[in-house]
């Protein structure tokens, strides 16, 4: 009881301390511009003229100014799910208010996640409310590259729908504040990427996603499957009918156009392939999902794929020519970006009072056009999407920092934060396709040869191959280390390493997956990363995760220079794992018998 009495004023005293000196404590955090990075992959717009742009993993942003500047907006969200929309909705009608946005949230891999749902905001985007929950979305998921699952009704301006991620078609009639399903059993289990309604026709709802083109006659009562796709991207329509979809389809880009004698009717309606007429004219075939679909108000119609072209017919798709990659002469162009050639645009939103005004979302953030596609500009200031990790320093100059981060690699800093600004990122030396989409985890930096050599270990997503990325000049210029040693196979990324104490190229490595010979594991270099080899001791089957979800923590003793530690996560929990030890600078590890859960972490 003493012990019980004495335990409870510790914590009291140490509550009350802690409380009031964190009150008290100067300083305060100021946003490093990473001129964005992660996936943006649409923008909407109000009648208003406000934007709003999703990101893939880092919530929302708003925008006053036609994108010259952002808002985040998503300070309300305190769990993952939360942060990953799939569609932002804002109301069209005449007169209707700039405040009122929703967005729905979730990803598959997140299943369960409270944050996941529809949220809606009566604030701009300042606050937000849960009012749809338990319903999931596809926002960090290949479905998140199509247009808007959560859209206004073009007309009555308290309707909306969401089109979830296998868990039903959704309408709300009050403005978001409650749900019913809608279109029972042939709609249940679909994922959907994109909704369409015209305000020519109100009734007419088509729904597009995983499996292909759904459509709704009567406002919804009743529902028929159009045709079969392996993926509809995006669904968009043209004021006299005339609908577009795009998509993949058996490997290939998919683009279709839709028209009838009678809208009403079914049985009239005619399917055109325009992949043919997409294709021609361009200097290699593309098998590149189309995930950038336009109708301009003035009847062009603009297509483009994920990585290569951005194209625009004035026939409906009979034919097609190719819009520039010019950036905007004189226009600031990101440290990842080239200074000659802009991004594809992965999405298309026409300005609603500037005709030749577009505004394009993409891979490594949002561009604009304001003369009609002929030159581009980056829209990044303010979006803080770059998922970073361990930050690393310089060993002797605390100016000097280092930043791993995903898509991007790597940062760099050189004035200690003080201008929010970073010198140099790693994309733009290591160009598609070899390396694109770069991951790090953690900087080793050291000084070596008089240089400030800083590596950043980790890997490539779109083959899953490991990489060791190497700056002697802090970013002014980058090369890869041959590395020669490592695995090669899928999903054997680099998730961690770990340096030496007292001779900067003798490093350890965990490569991910499946541990095994030449597979997932530990790996060491005495040569600065030029070679590895695999370290003993560690069982086959073990799963170390990957560049997203890591289960491994490697680290070194503080005084110990040959004493290292790892630590595996037991995940699946049949698979084994817990505490690792070595003493010979990584070579060969033990598991001793210590009474730690195994799936402790």
């Amino acid at each position: 009881m003493c012990f019980n009495i004495g335990l409870t004023t510790l914590l009291n005293t140490l509550v009350v301390w802690l409380s009031s000196s964190a009150a008290t404590i100067p300083g305060n955090f100021t946003q490093i511009d990473l001129e964005d990075g992660g996936y943006l992959p649409v923008i909407v717009q109000h009648s208003s003229g406000r934007l709003f742009g999703r990101t893939d993993g880092g919530g929302v942003y708003r925008s006053d100014d036609h994108g010259d500047s952002w808002q985040f907006l998503g300070g309300d969200f305190t769990t993952c799910g939360g942060l990953i929309p799939q569609g932002i909705a804002v109301c069209q009608t005449t007169g209707s208010d700039s405040n009122l946005v929703l967005q729905a949230t979730g990803v598959s891999y997140l299943s369960r996640d409270p944050g996941r749902g529809i949220w809606k905001s009566t604030n701009g985007g300042a606050g937000w409310t849960h009012r749809l929950r338990g319903v999931n979305f596809s926002g960090g998921d290949t479905e998140r590259l199509g247009g808007e699952c959560l859209i206004f009704h073009p007309t009555i301006g308290t309707e909306l729908w969401a089109g979830s991620r296998g868990q039903g078609l959704w309408k709300s009639t009050d403005s978001g504040e409650t749900w019913t399903e809608i279109g029972g059993a042939t709609l249940t289990n679909v994922i959907f990427s994109s909704l369409c309604i015209h305000p020519s026709f109100p009734d007419q709802i088509f729904a597009a996603g995983d499996g292909g083109l759904w459509l709704s006659l009567n406002h919804g009562s009743t529902w028929t499957k159009l045709k079969t796709f392996d993926l509809a991207y995006r669904v968009v329509r043209k004021a006299n009918g005339t609908v577009f979809l795009s998509g993949s389809h058996a490997g290939a880009s998919m683009i279709q156009k839709i028209t009838a004698s009678d809208w009403t009717d079914t049985n009239t309606y005619t399917f055109t392939d325009l992949r043919a007429a997409y294709l021609n004219g361009l200097p290699w075939s593309n098998n590149n999902p189309l995930v950038c679909l336009a109708a301009l108000r003035d009847g062009r119609l603009v297509a483009g794929d994920q990585d290569a072209w951005t194209r625009i017919s004035t026939n409906d798709g009979a034919s097609f020519t190719t819009l520039p990659q010019k950036p905007v002469t004189g226009a600031p162009v990101p440290k990842w970006a080239s200074a000659t050639t802009v991004w594809r645009p992965n999405s298309l939103t026409q300005d609603v009072s500037q005709t030749n005004r577009w505004y394009g979302g993409g891979g490594y953030g949002p561009m604009r056009t304001d003369d009609g596609g002929q030159t581009w500009r980056y829209i990044v200031s303010g979006i803080g999407q770059v998922v970073t990790y361990k930050v690393g320093f310089h060993p002797t100059d605390p100016d000097r920092i280092y930043i791993p981060c995903a898509d991007h690699a790597a940062a760099i800093i050189t004035d200690g934060g003080r201008s929010g600004k970073v010198v140099s990122m790693a994309t733009q030396s290591f160009p598609w396709p070899d390396d694109i989409v770069m991951f790090s985890h953690r900087a080793l930096a050291a000084t070596v040869g008089g240089s400030n050599r800083v590596i950043f270990p980790g890997g490539e997503q779109i083959h899953n191959r490991a990489r060791i990325y190497v700056t002697f000049n802090d970013g002014a210029s980058w090369t890869k280390a041959v590395a020669a040693g490592l695995p090669t196979t899928s999903r054997q990324q680099i998730v961690d390493a770990v340096d030496s104490l007292d001779n900067p190229d003798d490093f350890l490595v965990v490569c991910g997956g499946t541990s095994g010979t030449n597979k997932g594991g530990i790996y060491r270099t005495t040569s600065g990363g030029a070679s590895f080899t695999q370290c003993s001791g560690i069982p086959s089957g073990l799963d170390f995760g990957d560049l997203f979800y890591w289960n491994v923590s490697l680290e070194r003793d503080a005084t110990n220079l040959n004493e290292r530690y790892l630590f595996l996560r037991a995940y699946p929990t049949a698979s084994g794992g817990g505490f690792f030890h070595s003493l010979d600078r990584g070579a060969t590890w033990t598991h001793p018998a210590w009474p730690l859960l195994p799936d402790w972490y």
